[in-house]
Parts: structure tokens; sequence; C-alpha cells
């Protein structure tokens, strides 16, 4: 979970961004050890902060479901940038405009930032910060971008927008991606994917690639192969650990990964040494989650990659990243729907359509939403509505 640029939780019916304060203490306990919840003054409160856009519930049926999900928020430099396939959002003074999947506003004044400057032809899942100010980012399963002039601009799953002067970035263009980007991870001057492509920017590499940060063109020494579900195969989380040293991937259905020599197998999660750019290898890190269709909803990382956490359809799953094979830490049954999960140093949030969970030490006083949700019969004793903090 990003502290200083925050990934929100991908919950969104016109709910406000949520702020997130600097969290401090190691996370410890085990679901079902006692029956009490546990006091962090330091947490995200579960009552947002109020005055932003709103995302508008329209009822344009795409597929199985509403034309207006948000699959990306973050917090780059002094904006919120939010992107997803939503056509509509609504300003502070009420009025509705166009947004084509992809929105930013301030920080502190709460200003929409280049409103309707940019459609994508399709969805938006990942959004990170660039080098310069003010720019992002952004990746999915478009293949267009068309901007405010009215030129449409060839894009494949990959972009670079100028927020300054909203404006696409001319030199950033990623040739080609025979699958989406879901998740993207900019640091130490570096800049990585990862998706459900097995092809991208001409280099045959399965899941996750490097790129180059200025123009796109993908890195070559950094290839991974093996074999995962052509359909459901893909990408959950992806984070660099603060030394710039090790880059950690969370991901479903992927049943055999090879880089440098060592092959992982089964696995839902991958640590790699990037020490060397010139020869990235694969530790020996393994997590055998079952991540068949549908198991694995979402993820977060920890900044330092040093915690996962998966969430699934029942509920949250916890894991220390140590380079070896490891089991799950901890698990927190939800009875229902638990869509995405984010890591700090001292807690991890979830969020989905449950209404209680099991008891702890794990669900915190502190954000502890009910919602009027207390005769629900899924999940623990422990009623929360939608979202939840566990230590």
């Amino acid at each position: 979970m990003h502290l200083g640029r925050v990934r929100t939780l991908a919950l969104w019916l016109g709910v406000a961004i949520v702020a997130v304060a600097l969290l401090s203490s190691p996370l410890t306990g085990e679901a079902g050890a006692g029956a009490r919840s546990i006091d962090h003054a330091d947490l995200v409160p579960q009552v947002p902060e109020r005055g932003y856009p709103i995302v508008i519930v329209d009822n344009v049926i795409r597929g199985r479901g509403p034309y207006t999900n948000v699959y990306a928020t973050d917090q780059v430099g002094d904006l919120i940038v939010s992107g997803g396939d939503f056509r509509r959002i609504q300003r502070q003074d009420g009025n509705i405009i166009s947004a084509g999947g992809f929105a930013a506003w301030g920080v502190d004044d709460k200003e929409l930032v280049c409103p309707g400057a940019f459609t994508f032809d399709d969805t938006i899942f990942s959004i990170d910060k660039a080098p310069w100010p003010r720019h992002v980012y952004v990746g999915g399963k478009f293949r267009t971008i068309t901007d405010s002039t009215g030129v449409t601009h060839g894009r494949q799953k990959m972009a670079l927008l100028d927020l300054n002067d909203c404006t696409v970035d001319p030199i950033f263009n990623v040739v080609s991606a025979n699958g989406s980007v879901q998740s993207i991870e900019f640091e130490h001057d570096r800049l990585f994917v990862a998706g459900g492509f097995t092809s991208i920017a001409g280099n045959d590499t399965m899941l996750v690639a490097e790129l180059d940060p200025f123009t796109g063109r993908a890195v070559q020494s950094f290839q991974a192969t093996g074999s995962m579900n052509a359909i459901y195969g893909n990408s959950r989380a992806l984070e660099m650990n603060d030394a710039g040293d090790r880059l950690v991937l969370l991901a479903r259905y992927v049943t055999q990964m090879t880089m440098g020599g060592q092959t992982i197998n089964n696995s839902a999660s991958f640590v790699f040494d990037i020490s060397d750019p010139a020869a990235p290898m694969l530790t020996p890190h393994s997590w055998p989650f079952y991540t068949a269709w549908g198991q694995m909803h979402g993820g977060g990382i920890s900044d330092d990659g040093l915690r996962i956490a998966a969430s699934y359809h029942l509920g949250v799953h916890y894991i220390d990243v140590v380079e070896a094979p490891t089991t799950t830490k901890w698990t927190h049954y939800s009875g229902d729907g638990t869509f995405d999960a984010a890591v700090s140093n001292n807690a991890v949030y979830a969020s989905g359509h449950f209404c209680r969970t099991q008891p702890g030490p794990g669900p915190t006083d502190n954000m502890a939403p009910v919602g009027g949700h207390t005769r629900c019969s899924l999940g623990g004793s422990t009623y929360r509505t939608q979202l939840v903090a566990y230590s």
C-alpha cells in the first residue's frame, strides 16, 4: 500500500477517496486467536474525506455489469488519479461531465485536472507515477486514446500522460502487447509492468516485463518464460523494495515461471533479484496459494516488499515475503466477496461486499463501518460493512 502515493481499495459507488496517515507498528497476531478487536489510533478512518468529484453510476450495461467501475486509484504528487471504465463524473458544483475512463483532481483543492481531456477506448487497470511532476503511466486493455482536440493516439495497453498540459506523451509508446497491463511499478528510475501478456513491446516475456521509462521499449534482458492460464492468468500487484534490488509480484493461475536458471512451480507470488539489470533472476521464493479461476480477486504488497495480502472469494490471506518457499501466515474469512486488499506496515485493509468477518486479534476498532447491516448471516461474529482493517 503506497503511503506516499496512496492506492485506495477498489470499492467505488460514489464514495470519496480515503486519505492515509503514516503508519508505524508491525503486523502481529493470527486469526481466531481470540474474540476481541484491536484499537490502532493511526489507522485509516472509516469515514472518508468528502468534497471530491464523484464517479457516476450509469445504468448502461457492458458485458455483465454497469459501465461505471473504478479499477485504479493512486496519489501522484499533489494529485489523486483514477482510471477504469466509467464515463461520467460529477464536479463539486453538481455539474456532470464526460470522463472517458480517466479522472484526476487536486488532493488539497479537490478540483478536477484535465477534465474530459482523455477518452480511452477500453478499461484502465493501473496507474503509477512517472519521472516528471504531474506525469502518470496508465495501463489496461485500451488501444487508443482520444485527446481534447479530437486527435486519436494509438497506444497498446500502456501510455504516458502529461497532466500539466493535458496531452498524451508523443515519445513513450509500447508498440505491442498481447494482453492487458494490470500493474505498474516505477521506482529507482526503472519501470516494470505486469499483466495478462506473454509478449510486450517485442519481448516474449510472460506476465512481467521491464520497459524503458522514456520510450516504452522493452528491456530484453528481463524475460520470464513458463505457463499460465491463457484466460485467467494475470497480475494482482507489483512492488519494488526500498533498496531497488528486488521486485515482488502477486499473480494468479501461474503454473510455472523460469528466469535466470531458476524455475518456480505453482506459485501465486514471485520475488525477482533485479540487482543486476543485465542478469535478473528469480529467487527461491514461492507461495502455493490456490489460484484457480475466480479465487484471487485482488491483493497488495507493502512498500518495502516484505508483506503480501491476497483477497479471494471468502476472505484474505497474508504472508511475510522470504526468499524461500513459504506458507500462509494467517487467513481471515468474511463469508462473502472480498475484492481487494492493501498492506501498510501495521495493517491489512480489505474491501468487498461482506457484512461481517472473523473476530481478532485482527479486525480493528477504528476501521469498523457497520452501515446498518447487523442482521447479515455470512462471515464471523464481528460486523464490518464493505471495509475492514486487520492487524
